[in-house]
């Protein structure tokens, strides 16, 4: 990892964060190549410099993109076992920090699930359902809009816990509440089909009318569902 000189960022009046909001433009601007079927490793390179540069500088927030490289196989650290393991490591240090989508991304690891931004990588971190609840609790504790939604998801599939139609919906309402898109999605459909909540069909149509309306996340996903509905 190179290192940055904080003396000439202040000299020329370039903040961390001005820095890190350029690394996550390189990064969405891969993600756009790669959508596109072009080769984006020229960009990932760029992403990698900079925010591993500012991990050694301690800024949690380049600590999640960092961690999402690794595990995503987009670093020049080819073995997967040693690079998952890094990610995790890092996570924890960004969770440490206040970043609590380090903790959410953890639980996705034990879960074996994709992790956003990242990949699909698990290394040799055995499935532990039990582990990634008790991470997604500290993500939702720290604040990450996303933490809420995995923690209902566990209780509506039994995943470290009981299965437990009331909670799973509580906890999306609550992840809804942080403006999580997918939550706001799964909290519509538990509505529709009086899954751990009063049955209210005019309530869940109304949330995914909004997501299409918003163009959020599960636009696509909502726009089925009233398809399917009205058909």
């Amino acid at each position: 990892m190179s290192s940055i000189d904080g003396r000439l960022l202040e000299r020329n009046n370039v903040t961390t964060e001005d820095l890190y909001q350029g690394a996550f433009w390189i990064k969405m601007k891969a993600e756009q190549l790669l959508r596109e079927g072009k080769n984006a490793d020229f960009l990932y390179q760029s992403e990698y410099r900079i925010v591993s540069a500012l991990t050694e500088m301690g800024d949690p927030a380049s600590m999640i993109l960092l961690g999402e490289m690794l595990q995503g196989g987009r670093t020049p650290e080819k073995d997967m076992v040693t690079a998952v393991r890094m990610a995790m490591d890092i996570w924890q240090k960004a969770g440490e920090k206040g970043q609590a989508r380090g903790y959410t991304n953890i639980g996705l690891v034990y879960l074996h699930r994709s992790v956003p931004g990242g990949g699909n990588e698990s290394g040799d971190v055995e499935y532990d359902p039990e582990k990634a609840l008790e991470y997604f609790m500290k993500g939702y504790e720290k604040g990450d809009s996303k933490a809420g939604r995995h923690i209902g998801l566990c209780y509506r599939d039994g995943l470290g816990t009981e299965k437990n139609a009331e909670m799973a919906y509580h906890y999306f309402s609550l992840a809804a509440d942080r403006k999580d898109s997918t939550a706001r999605y799964l909290m519509a459909e538990a509505l529709y089909n009086g899954f751990g909540t009063q049955q209210d069909r005019d309530a869940a149509k109304e949330i995914m009318k909004k997501l299409v309306e918003d163009k959020a996340h599960d636009a696509d996903k909502a726009a089925e569902f009233l398809k399917n509905h009205y058909e």
